[in-house]
């Protein structure tokens, strides 16, 4: 199954905020997850079984992509391709392979994720 979510990943780092010794999820991320959600509609809910194991590919087309940590964004992608139905749990993914590609500043920003069992 070929993705494409025509929006930013944000990166870990972005997600959550802390206050008070406590981690809460910031607007960034309420905003992506409405976002995505939203996006992700149009493709297929559970796919594959709950004991399938899964391999994903992932790539982050950014305009700033050397200032850009590849791996933050990975756990983020999961949880969202988790809520949406597509996957049954990010736990079913075994092996990804993520790459990232500096794109002009006229284009959008955008990942593109392949999920394939193994």
């Amino acid at each position: 199954m070929k993705i494409v979510l025509p929006i930013r990943v944000p990166s870990d780092n972005e997600i959550w905020g802390f206050a008070n010794g406590r981690r809460y999820k910031t607007s960034v991320y309420k905003q992506f997850e409405k976002d995505a959600l939203w996006f992700l509609k149009a493709y297929p809910k559970q796919s594959f079984g709950n004991k399938t194991a899964l391999q994903c590919s992932v790539t982050n087309y950014w305009q700033r992509a050397g200032a850009r940590d590849i791996w933050n964004p990975l756990k983020v992608l999961g949880d969202i391709l988790t809520r949406s139905g597509i996957i049954p749990d990010d736990r079913n993914i075994w092996d990804s392979r993520v790459s990232k590609v500096k794109i002009g500043k006229g284009e959008p920003e955008r990942t593109e994720i392949e999920i394939t069992e193994l």
